[in-house]
């Protein structure tokens, strides 16, 4: 609430609503290889968090013009949709955990 009513860089909102969509598509891919048992689409997501990092970092870089109260702000922002990504990976890691069980 603290920036609703602010000026935000119009990069910094694309990356966000970038980085939003990608961490729920990992997210939705993750659970899809759970109930599909699919090894490839794990190892699909696992890699995908990847560049969830990049454009995170570039948000972080990007927020560092801005004043420092929305630097923060948007600090939360990115950290919880990377927190997303992370547990989106942790599932997919789940997945190949379980399945190369199953193998033995």
């Amino acid at each position: 609430m603290n920036i609703i009513d602010k000026r935000i860089d119009n990069k910094i909102i694309e990356k966000l609503e970038e980085a939003g969509n990608l961490s729920i598509e990992i997210l939705n891919r993750s659970i899809g290889a759970f109930s599909k048992k699919n090894l490839k689409e794990a190892n699909k997501n696992i890699e995908a968090v990847k560049k969830l990092y990049e454009i995170s970092e570039k948000i972080t870089n990007l927020t560092l013009k801005q004043e420092p109260y929305i630097s923060i702000a948007i600090g939360y922002i990115i950290e919880s949709i990377r927190r997303i990504g992370e547990y989106s990976e942790d599932i997919s890691e789940s997945v190949i955990n379980h399945l190369i069980g199953e193998d033995k």
